[in-house]
This record gives C-alpha cells, sequence and structure tokens, in this order.
C-alpha cells in the first residue's frame, strides 16, 4: 500500500523522485539539504542514498580534495621559484601565464557548456600547470645584459613545439562523448594556448626594462648526473626486464574492472545504499542474463527456457538453506 517497514521493522523506507536530473549534482545537494531541513523532529533520524546522493557526495568530495592539493601544489611551486629565482617580480612574471591560461580556459567552458564541473578544474589545473615552466625557459636560458624578447627569439620555437604538443593532444578529450572529459579538452587546449601566447608576446612587455637576476644554479650537475647513468644503464634494463615479467606473470589479476573502486566515497555510504535498497525489496541490477538469438521469437523461447532452469536453481537453493536451518 505504498509503505515500506524494514525487516527490523525499527525503520520505514520513503522512495522519493527528484525533478532535477539525478547527475545534476548541485541540484541534487539542494534536494538533500531541503531534506535534511524538512524533519523537525529530533527522535527522528534520516538517512538518504541513491545516485543523486552520490553526485553531490561526490562533487563536494572533490571539490575539497581539490582546493587543498592545489593550494599545496601551488605553494610548493612559488616556493621554488623563489629558491631558485630569488626574486618576486620573477616569480609574478613566471606565475602569469599560468594563472592567465586557467582564467582564460574557465571562462570558455562555463560559456560553451554553462558550467565547469569539479572534476574538470581539479585536472585542468594540473595540466595548465605545465605551463609555468614555459616562462622558466626564458629566465633559465636568459645570459648576461640579454633582454626577455632576445632569449625568446632563441628558445620560441621549442616553447611553440611544446604548447601545440598539448593543445592537439587535449583534442582527443574534446571529442569525447563525456561531457566532463570534453569540458577537460577544451580547458586544457584554450588554458595552454592563452599561456603560450602571454608568454610569447605579455611577457617580453613586462620584463624587457627589469633587472631580473640570474636564476640559482643547480647544486648538482646534470652532464655529471647523466654520465653515472649512463654507466648503470643495464640497470634500467634488468628493472624493465623485472617490471614486464611482474606484468606477464600477473595479467590475470593486476587490472581492476570494479569502477566502484575508483568512487571517492567511503565503503559505509555505499554499504548504506545496499541496505536501504535491500529495505526497499529492489531487485539486485548489477548482474543481467542477455539471451542472443537469430530471431525475436527464438530468443524469446530461449528466454523462457533460461528462467525455468533459473527458477528450479532458486528453488533447490531455497530448499537446501531449509534443510540446512532445519539442521
Amino acid at each position: 500500500r505504498g509503505v515500506w517497514i524494514a525487516p527490523v521493522g525499527k525503520r520505514a523506507p520513503l522512495l522519493a523522485q527528484t525533478a532535477a536530473s539525478g547527475l545534476d549534482a548541485v541540484l541534487q545537494q539542494e534536494a538533500l539539504d531541503t531534506v535534511a531541513h524538512g524533519v523537525r523532529d529530533p527522535a527522528l533520524r534520516v538517512l538518504v542514498s541513491g545516485p543523486g546522493t552520490f553526485a553531490a557526495r561526490t562533487r563536494a568530495a572533490i571539490e575539497r580534495d581539490a582546493r587543498w592539493l592545489t593550494g599545496i601544489s601551488g605553494a610548493l611551486v612559488v616556493l621554488i621559484l623563489a629558491l631558485v629565482y630569488r626574486s618576486p617580480r620573477t616569480v609574478v612574471l613566471s606565475a602569469l601565464p599560468v594563472l592567465t591560461g586557467l582564467i582564460v580556459g574557465v571562462a570558455t567552458v562555463s560559456v560553451a557548456f554553462g558550467s565547469v564541473h569539479g572534476i574538470t578544474l581539479a585536472f585542468g589545473a594540473t595540466l595548465i600547470g605545465e605551463a609555468v615552466d614555459y616562462p622558466s625557459y626564458v629566465f633559465a636560458q636568459r645570459r648576461p645584459r640579454e633582454s626577455v624578447l632576445e632569449v625568446l627569439a632563441r628558445v620560441w620555437p621549442t616553447l611553440r613545439l611544446a604548447a601545440l604538443t598539448t593543445v592537439f593532444g587535449s583534442l582527443a578529450l574534446l571529442l569525447s562523448s563525456l561531457q566532463g572529459l570534453s569540458q577537460l579538452g577544451v580547458l586544457s587546449m584554450v588554458g595552454v594556448l592563452a599561456a603560450g601566447l602571454v608568454t610569447r608576446w605579455v611577457l617580453p612587455a613586462l620584463g624587457s626594462g627589469a633587472n631580473l637576476p640570474a636564476p640559482r644554479p643547480m647544486p648538482f650537475s646534470l652532464l655529471g648526473a647523466g654520465r653515472v647513468l649512463r654507466r648503470g644503464a643495464w640497470l634500467a634494463w634488468l628493472v624493465l626486464a623485472v617490471a614486464l615479467a611482474f606484468i606477464a606473470a600477473r595479467h590475470d589479476r593486476i587490472w581492476d574492472d570494479d569502477l566502484a573502486r575508483v568512487s571517492p566515497l567511503p565503503q559505509a555510504v555505499r554499504d548504506l545504499d545496499l541496505e536501504l535498497r535491500q529495505n526497499l525489496r529492489v531487485p539486485d541490477a548489477r548482474y543481467l542474463m542477455t539471451v542472443t538469438a537469430a530471431s525475436r521469437d527464438a530468443a524469446l523461447a530461449r528466454s523462457e527456457r533460461v528462467a525455468l532452469a533459473l527458477e528450479e536453481a532458486v528453488r533447490d537453493e531455497i530448499g537446501r538453506a531449509s534443510c540446512r536451518e532445519r539442521v
């Protein structure tokens, strides 16, 4: 009669359908807030689950992680630039292309798609973060009394190649049927392209008259490290051979196809969802059986035979379970 009672008798499950799509995490969060504020009896405890809940909580978890991870990584990058360049002006100029690319990329995605997904912003900021290296190519290659424009004349072909490979590499994401990946492709392409243009045309205008100090030399010699690694090249081949042997020996167990493992939600949330579905007597649709045949009638006939076999197997299992209980 439209009312479900859990087997323990202390829980009354309710099924609610939102007007918004279950994939709209923002509106699903509003629905969750409405439910939380609508129950005013302190004696009642409300547990909510479902695809909409997963979408809202996943969005919140990704945004939370993206904020503090981006803050930590950004602080580390600024610290490295400050130690190497020893000049606040140089650090600001180094950060200008990547910040411009991120702002332009987010604005473009917002105009093209109407909103920016949290995952897009998190991964897009990581991809565009490579643009912080563009000014480093200029400042690290700068000779005494050489202007930024003169340095760019030498290194611009390399910078241009680095930017274009990233832009065209993101084209595959742009053509994806998933909106999140398409947003990531647009953000990466536009952001990296904008960062490259800022490095080429804006950076010389801002740093042309500045007395920028030479970067601090590295605490080790790259040429010396290369010679050492060259003498120990056999070790790299040995590590590669061991890795390939390990993959070949565990090729049937090394790959994980369980999508639930990539979810940022804890196991307790997923267990609650399964428990509530069982309270509602909802069928477990995680596993499906399909029947194929040459024609529709043949498929129907075959499905009937399969259904009879399944029913018989269920009856046998119920009978064995009943016998175990009596014993």
